[in-house]
């Protein structure tokens, strides 16, 4: 029964609800405000804490514990608002940055013990008006889980498999002055921790919490300024770039290791996004420290394209690949989520290099965590 009971577990450990929301919180969020501190002399800054109150849920089958108490989460968090040229920033409303951390517990420390998390946020503004005003609040890093999965120790924690995990974020705020320098906040918050399938298992933990609090600043109104033009690029780009990255398929299996090297094309269609499409090359294969050769190792051609989101140094990719292994195996269809960060944006058409992290999928069941590097001449 034992060994039946572990076998369900992680053939289930990348369902689908996990997985979908793990990519589409990826896609919305993942480094959004990546570079939020640079410039704090510069802008006022609004510091804040918030407390929550709400209820963890068992997704799947899989997740036999018990979740006795509610779950309850503490968190701090610095913000700011900045207007400036940038098209993106317009686009949004001039929405607010900054840094959050919190601790989380589940509803049953003995089993599932709690997180810390340190995590980018971005506020987007829905309604704001002199009395209030109504927020979309997104944002994701990273978190550290007390408690994981352990055949032995900790056979009942069979949502999370590794201590390191991706800590996501999305909610609805409201929001009303308190006085000058004062507003009071309330809102309705979902949270999910998950690892991508570094480790299994990766059934992740998602929790809904009504969250209150309290931050103090003076309140920034909306900037004025209107966005500058964007010319298109006068020609398209060459970009080089490569990434390695890995996931496990059982708790008893190796590491599956994943690395690639690609080229492609991109062009500047407007001042927010540019189309980009090209060819990798794919090495993967089984990582094992016992000696034993890989279980399985194969090297693949990838015809890929896709749109890239431009916020700033930020930039979000959406991907479509046809992987073409070399037969028998049939081709295969994955999709990749990435969120790029150019640390210097020159003028014209200098070189741009960038590094990049991000989740690739075969469907809603397959996950690979990816980072990588890479330059745009």
């Amino acid at each position: 029964m034992a060994i039946y009971t572990e076998k369900f577990i992680f053939q289930r450990s990348a369902g689908p609800f996990s997985g979908l929301l793990g990519c589409v919180l990826h896609a919305m969020v993942l480094g959004m405000a990546l570079r939020p501190v640079a410039g704090w002399g510069q802008a006022d800054w609004q510091a804040g804490i918030s407390l929550g109150l709400g209820r963890s849920f068992r997704h799947s089958p899989a997740m036999q514990f018990e979740l006795p108490a509610p779950a309850l989460l503490a968190q701090a968090e610095l913000m700011r608002r900045r207007g400036g040229p940038q098209p993106w920033r317009a686009a949004l409303g001039y929405p607010r940055s900054g840094w959050a951390a919190g601790w989380l517990s589940y509803g049953n420390g003995p089993v599932l013990g709690f997180a810390l998390g340190l995590y980018p946020l971005l506020e987007l503004p829905l309604r704001e008006r002199p009395g209030g005003s109504l927020w979309l609040r997104a944002g994701s890093g990273a978190a550290w889980v007390s408690r994981i999965y352990h055949p032995l120790d900790h056979p009942q924690q069979t949502a999370l498999g590794s201590h390191l995990n991706n800590y996501s974020t999305l909610g609805l705020w409201a929001e009303r002055p308190l006085g000058a320098a004062m507003q009071g906040r309330i809102g309705l918050q979902a949270h999910h921790q998950s690892n991508g399938r570094l480790r299994v298992p990766n059934l992740g933990m998602n929790t809904l919490l009504l969250q209150a609090g309290l931050r103090w600043g003076a309140a920034a109104a909306r900037p004025a300024a209107a966005p500058a033009p964007h010319p298109a690029g006068p020609r398209p780009q060459f970009l080089l770039r490569a990434a390695f990255g890995a996931r496990q398929r059982s708790y008893y299996s190796p590491v599956q290791g994943l690395g690639l090297f690609g080229a492609g094309l991109r062009w500047q269609a407007g001042p927010l996004w540019r189309p980009q499409a090209g060819i990798s090359l794919m090495r993967d294969g089984s990582v094992r420290d016992d000696g034993i050769p890989p279980d399985t190792s194969r090297t693949s051609l990838a015809l890929w394209g896709g749109p890239e989101l431009l916020l700033g140094r930020l930039g979000l990719q959406g991907e479509i690949h046809l992987v073409l292994p070399a037969p028998p195996v049939p081709p295969r269809v994955m999709t990749r989520l990435a969120a790029s960060w150019y640390p210097a944006m020159p003028a014209g058409d200098g070189p741009q290099p960038f590094l990049s992290i991000g989740l690739r999928a075969r469907g809603f069941t397959a996950f690979c965590s990816e980072i990588g590097a890479g330059i745009c001449l």
